[in-house]
């Protein structure tokens, strides 16, 4: 017969409750909790995560002060401050964690029962109450070591603040705590359980990041992201990040909610499917950053910044060279909803498939719009390849490309390979670029121009040249007011 387990916690702000569970030996269980202030309130969006405990016996557990647990998976709490967690496995120890805005431990008192039986067989502590040890609350983390920005990964709720660079060359060689038997750095968070915090890098750097994980997705600095990162510089070590899929040098994927704002990585990223400079899988958005060093991947979505891209982007670029599969660009390899806006890449392109491009290799159908972007590289394909877009299917206005294009077959294009949508106010070089037409298949029209008209303002009558666009008249490309300064 299924059982259920009711727990009602209370919990007051800047708190952090832990709780060890046993589920009784029946076939399956479920844990139902409720989450409440001081005042009896449901407390709605508390983070609840579930752990396995490696032991047995809870009462053991709960007596020791750092355990080994694993984790299974997190939620948060509804309206109702309610939780449930299940089908749990029968006579297995269990561990929940809740964190409610600042993260730190608290005392409280807990009843854990299951239809008013103790949830432990050995009534270890006969329904009363578990008591956790205090700790102040604080506002955020100052990391200044190597070791202490290791340590994130023990608490992936918290909020952390750079105090000098960090230099991770000690920790990660063969003497260091970070060697971990030639992998190097092991990557904050995963895909079940992210990093949900912030780090302020406050305008410091963490140099000297190596990771040799080519067999495993996820990788980065941080490998999995659902939280803040702001005023961070990664430098990587000339032995690079190698990953297998969802590759980047700051992160490996990211959720819908992130946010990162004026970071910048350099150095070198390969791996096989979405592999970024900056992020591998990018979803939240994206702002004042860039990235520089080489990016190489085998499969496709290969991105000078961000390999798979279905955020949005702004105020970005990518300066380094990219190559990989299908869907290689120099700023995104694919992307899909979301906007890109006010971005550049100047990286030379190679991809020895389909969908290659000098901004972006492939932009779906879903995308919003890409707007006030341009790019400058060179670029290599095999089919459906262009100076701005390899392949297209969104809207792109006001954006131009110079870079020289060539393609092994057909489906080449000064501006888009292919386009099936909306191409306004954009723009190609016909002299530097090699082709005469501006989309070789499909919707869409770019226009050619000489390089001497390509750095006439005249040119670019509908463009803004007052809040968006600068130009030197007669001596460069149009170029972006909100253009980075390299670090």
């Amino acid at each position: 017969m299924n059982q259920s387990a009711r727990l009602n916690f209370q919990i007051k702000p800047e708190q952090q409750l832990d709780v060890v569970i046993k589920v009784p030996n029946e076939k399956r269980g479920l844990i139902h909790g409720l989450v409440v202030n001081e005042k009896n309130c449901p407390i709605k969006d508390a983070a609840v995560m579930l752990f396995k405990s490696d032991e047995h016996d809870i009462c053991d557990k709960l007596n020791k002060s750092k355990c080994d647990l694993e984790p299974i998976t997190h939620t948060f709490t509804d309206e109702c401050g309610q939780f449930l967690f299940g089908p749990l496995c029968s006579d297995i120890s269990y561990t929940i964690k809740i964190w409610h805005n600042e993260v730190c431990t608290c005392r409280e008192k807990i009843e854990i029962k299951l239809n008013n039986r103790c949830i432990s067989e050995k009534k270890c502590h006969e329904c009363e109450s578990i008591i956790l040890s205090p700790q102040p609350p604080t506002s955020f983390k100052l990391i200044t070591t190597a070791e202490e920005l290791n340590e994130i990964r023990d608490n992936l709720f918290g909020e952390y603040r750079l105090g000098n660079n960090i230099d991770l060359t000690k920790f990660l060689s063969p003497n260091g705590g970070g060697y971990n038997n030639g992998k190097g750095w092991e990557p904050i968070g995963r895909e079940n359980f992210p990093f949900r915090g912030s780090l302020d890098g406050k305008g410091y750097k963490i140099t000297g990041l190596w990771i040799n994980r080519p067999e495993s997705r996820e990788i980065g600095l941080f490998g999995s992201l659902d939280g803040n990162i702001e005023n961070l510089g990664v430098e990587i070590a000339n032995s690079g990040i190698k990953g297998e899929n969802y590759v980047g040098g700051l992160l490996g994927s990211s959720s819908n909610r992130s946010r990162i704002t004026k970071c910048f990585v350099s150095g070198p990223v390969s791996g096989r499917h979405s592999v970024g400079g900056l992020a591998g899988l990018w979803g939240g958005i994206l702002k004042n950053s860039y990235s520089s060093g080489k990016i190489s991947g085998i499969s496709s979505a290969i991105g000078g910044l961000v390999g798979f891209d279905y955020g949005s982007i702004i105020n970005c670029f990518a300066s380094g060279d990219v190559s990989g599969g299908s869907e290689v660009g120099g700023l995104v390899g694919f992307k899909d909803v979301g906007t890109i806006e006010k971005c550049f890449a100047t990286g030379n392109i190679t991809g020895s498939s389909f969908g290659i491009g000098g901004l972006a290799g492939n932009i779906g159908g879903a995308t919003k719009l890409v707007a006030n972007c341009y790019a400058t590289g060179k670029v290599l394909g095999t089919s459906f390849v262009g100076g701005f877009v390899g392949s297209n299917g969104a809207d792109i206005i006001d954006c131009y490309s110079v870079g020289f294009v060539s393609s092994l077959h057909v489906s080449i294009g000064g501006f888009a390979g292919f386009s099936e949508n909306t191409l306004k106010n954009c723009f190609f070089d016909k002299n530097t670029s090699g082709q005469k037409i501006g989309v070789g298949i499909g919707e869409g029209h770019a226009t050619g121009e000489t390089t001497a008209n390509m750095k006439k303002q005249s040119t670019f009558t509908s463009w803004n040249f007052t809040t968006v666009w600068n130009i030197e008249e007669n001596v460069s490309y149009p170029f972006l007011r909100s253009n980075l300064p390299p670090h």
